[in-house]
């Protein structure tokens, strides 16, 4: 790990991350991935209140959990938040603290977002399921709305705004993408450089997102590689990215390039 010159705030999580056997089925890496969620997730702040919920999805019903901060405005903008875990892990417990720091720091209602993983249900079923989460935020939101998504969350997060701007809605008044996967072909550079990172390696990563889109039709379609998308004029962009990201670069000039300027990209160095 030091040879990717790793901040010492996350020596200690990425070896608690080492510690978890990670298995080698599918079922066994989701249940490490939640083994390591859960030893490293925060109590939730006093007066956060917090209620689990299904909507009618394209394939039965989704999970969602709401979180209001203490002392949010009524009405206050509301956040869809989606949670990453390489399309093929990961749940609202797992992103639990992720979702209620995002409503904490932020003051806005958060919805957080489950969906169908992969590989039992590849593409389109996340983005579908993602979707038509913000379809149901819309229906109850009193204030403006966002879209937030980290890894392949951040993913689902460009592929739903671009699925807003065709479709004709819903309307989103900004989008925060961290870290995301917005193409297929794992061609860039920093994918040699930093082949061998902690937790997130290349073979990893492309073991996900065939995961996710095991049909090579799917590598050109905008909804699961957003970068392949032209101008589309949407929502404000947020993206962010960090130091050891094998990816970062090259999306900061997607993203500029899809939102014709209006997007800002935080790069997040060693201090």
């Amino acid at each position: 790990m030091t040879a990717f010159d790793i901040h010492p705030e996350l020596l200690a999580m990425l070896a608690g991350f080492d510690a978890v056997p990670q298995g080698e089925t599918i079922e066994e890496k989701r249940e490490a991935w939640r083994r390591f969620c859960f030893e490293t997730r925060r109590p939730r702040p006093d007066g956060m209140a917090v209620e689990d919920r299904t909507f009618p999805g394209p394939a039965g019903a989704v999970p969602i959990r709401v979180y209001r901060p203490a002392g949010a405005p009524d009405p206050a903008p509301t956040i869809l938040y989606i949670h990453g875990g390489g399309f093929m892990t990961g749940d609202l417990d797992t992103n639990d603290t992720i979702a209620w720091g995002l409503a904490e720091q932020t003051g806005c209602v958060v919805v957080s977002t489950h969906y169908r993983l992969a590989p039992e249900n590849p593409y389109p079923a996340a983005f579908d399921d993602c979707y038509a989460a913000l379809c149901h935020v819309v229906e109850y939101a009193a204030g403006p709305i966002g879209v937030c998504g980290d890894s392949a969350g951040g993913n689902l997060t460009a592929a739903v705004n671009l699925a807003a701007r065709d479709r004709g809605g819903p309307r989103v008044a900004a989008q925060a993408i961290i870290y995301p996967g917005l193409r297929g072909d794992g061609t860039l550079p920093s994918f040699t450089t930093y082949a061998d990172a902690p937790i997130q390696s290349t073979a990893a990563t492309l073991i996900y997102r065939a995961a996710y889109m095991p049909d090579p039709a799917t590598h050109d379609d905008p909804y699961a590689c957003p970068l392949k998308a032209d101008f589309y004029g949407g929502p404000a962009a947020g993206a962010g990215s960090c130091r050891r990201d094998r990816r970062g670069a090259r999306r900061g000039q997607g993203l500029r390039r899809a939102h014709g300027g209006r997007r800002r990209r935080r790069h997040l160095p060693r201090r």
